[in-house]
C-alpha cells in the first residue's frame, strides 16, 4: 500500500500533504504523516517504477542505520574494530531481516531516529547546543514519517544524566529543552505557514492516534508488544547469554566490565524500552512497531559481551581486523541476500500469483466491484492492485 501511494505521488497523483491511494479507498490518505511517501516517490522518479525500487529503498535505509551503529560504537569504544558485535546482534534479529525487505514506514523512521541519537552523542563531546537542536530536528523528521512513536530519543538526555552522571541535572533539562525546540520550531514554522500541512497532520492525529486509542483493538493485552519484542529478538538475546555463560565458565568475567561500559549498557537498554513501552498505551499493536529500537538493544548487548569476547578469545590486532572485515562481509552479504530475494515472491505468494493472472485482463485505472461476502478490507490486496494497475474497487 505504501509503495502504491509513493508511486502515485511520483506520477503526480495526489500531493505530498494529501497522498492518494485509490478512487474508492483513501483518495486522501491521512493514516500516517507523508514524509516517507515523499522520499520514496523521489526514488520512483529517479529509477522508474520497478518492483525493485521499493526493495532497494528499504535495503538502503537498513544500510544507513548499520553505518550509524558503527559510528555510535566508535563514540563509545574509540574504535570500530569490534563494531561487528552490535552489527551481528542487530542483523540476527528476525524482525530486522524482515523489515529490510518490506516497505514499512519504520525503515525510514529508523534512519532519522539513529541520526538524532548520534548527533546528540556528538553534542556531549562538543558541548555545542547546535547539535542538540539538530538532534531535535531529526525527531521532527521522524514524526513526519510515522508520528509520535519516533519521539522517544527525547528521553536520551535524561538517561544519560541518570546513568552516566557526567552532566548536572540542569544540563539534562537544558539539553532536552533544546532538543524539544529543534522538534517544535520547524513544526511551528511549517504548520503556521502552510495550512494544508497543518490540516494533514490534524487529520492524521484524529484518524490514527485518537481513533487507535479509543476504537481500534488488534491485541488482547497491552503487554503483547513486550512479549513480541522478546520473541523477535530471542536470537540476539540467546547469543549474548551464551557468551556470558562461556565467560563465567572460564572464570574470566570478573573485573572485565568498566564502570563506563556498565553505565552505557543501562543507558541504551533504557533508551530501547523507552521506545517499546509507550506502544502499550494503545491496543493497536504489531511487533514491527518496535523495529526502530533494536539497534540500541544490539548496542547494549554488544557492550555486555564485547569484553568477554575480547578476553576469552584473546584478540590480537590482526584478529580484530579480520573479525571487523568479516562483520562487514556478513553485513554486505545480508544486504546482497535481501537484494537477491527482492524479486522473489515471499509474503502473499498465492495472492500475488493470482494477481499475475488477473491483472493482464483488466485495463489500468479501472474500477471493479466485489461481492460483500468477500473480505473487502484486504488492504494488502488493494495495495497490490493500486501498485501495479492503478486499479480500485467498489462493493456490490
Amino acid at each position: 500500500m505504501y509503495s502504491a501511494i509513493s508511486k502515485n505521488l511520483a506520477n503526480g497523483i495526489g500531493t505530498f500533504w494529501n497522498p492518494y491511494l485509490s478512487e474508492t479507498l483513501f483518495p486522501e490518505f491521512h493514516e500516517h504523516p507523508p514524509l516517507a511517501f515523499g522520499i520514496q516517490s523521489i526514488f520512483y522518479n529517479l529509477f522508474g517504477e520497478s518492483f525493485y525500487v521499493e526493495k532497494i529503498y528499504s535495503v538502503l535505509t537498513f544500510l544507513i542505520v548499520g553505518v550509524f551503529m558503527v559510528l555510535i560504537w566508535k563514540e563509545l569504544k574509540k574504535s570500530i574494530a569490534t563494531a561487528w558485535i552490535p552489527l551481528f546482534l542487530w542483523i540476527i534479529s528476525c524482525l530486522v531481516l524482515w523489515g529490510a525487505t518490506n516497505n514499512i514506514l519504520e525503515n525510514t523512521m529508523a534512519v532519522f531516529i539513529i541520526l538524532s541519537v548520534f548527533i546528540y552523542m556528538k553534542s556531549l563531546k562538543s558541548h555545542h547546543y547546535l547539535f542538540c537542536f539538530l538532534s531535535g530536528c531529526m525527531l521532527f523528521l521522524a514524526f513526519l514519517t510515522k508520528g509520535f512513536t519516533g519521539l522517544y530519543p527525547l528521553s536520551f538526555p535524561f538517561f544519560y544524566w541518570l546513568f552516566i552522571r557526567k552532566n548536572k541535572f540542569k544540563n539534562c533539562i537544558l539539553d532536552t529543552f533544546i532538543m524539544f525546540l529543534g522538534l517544535t520550531i520547524p513544526a511551528l514554522i511549517l504548520f503556521s505557514s502552510h495550512e494544508t500541512a497543518y490540516m494533514s497532520i490534524v487529520k492524521y492525529i484524529n484518524k490514527q492516534v485518537i481513533s487507535s486509542l479509543k476504537n481500534i483493538q488488534t491485541v488482547d493485552t497491552r503487554f503483547h508488544i513486550i512479549r513480541r519484542f522478546f520473541e523477535e529478538n530471542i536470537t540476539s538475546l540467546l547469543f549474548a547469554l551464551i557468551i556470558v555463560i562461556i565467560g563465567i565458565s572460564k572464570k574470566r568475567i570478573k573485573g572485565l566490565f568498566t564502570n563506563n561500559d556498565k553505565k552505557w549498557i543501562y543507558t541504551f537498554l533504557a533508551l530501547t524500552f523507552s521506545g517499546v513501552i509507550p506502544i502499550m498505551i494503545s491496543l493497536k499493536q504489531s511487533a514491527f512497531y518496535a523495529l526502530t529500537t533494536i539497534p540500541y538493544l544490539a548496542i547494549a548487548l554488544g557492550l555486555l559481551i564485547e569484553p568477554i569476547i575480547r578476553q576469552v578469545f584473546i584478540m590480537t590486532e590482526k584478529k580484530k581486523q579480520i573479525l571487523f572485515y568479516l562483520s562487514v562481509f556478513v553485513f554486505c552479504l545480508a544486504i546482497a541476500i535481501n537484494v537477491f530475494f527482492c524479486g522473489k515472491i515471499g509474503r502473499d505468494k498465492d495472492k500475488l500469483e493470482d494477481l499475475h493472472v488477473i491483472l493482464p485482463e483488466i485495463p489500468e485505472n479501472s474500477i471493479i466491484s466485489i461481492d460483500k461476502s468477500m473480505h473487502w478490507e484486504d488492504y494488502s490486496l488493494i495495495g497490490y492492485f493500486a501498485r501495479y494497475k492503478k486499479l480500485v474497487w467498489i462493493i456490490n
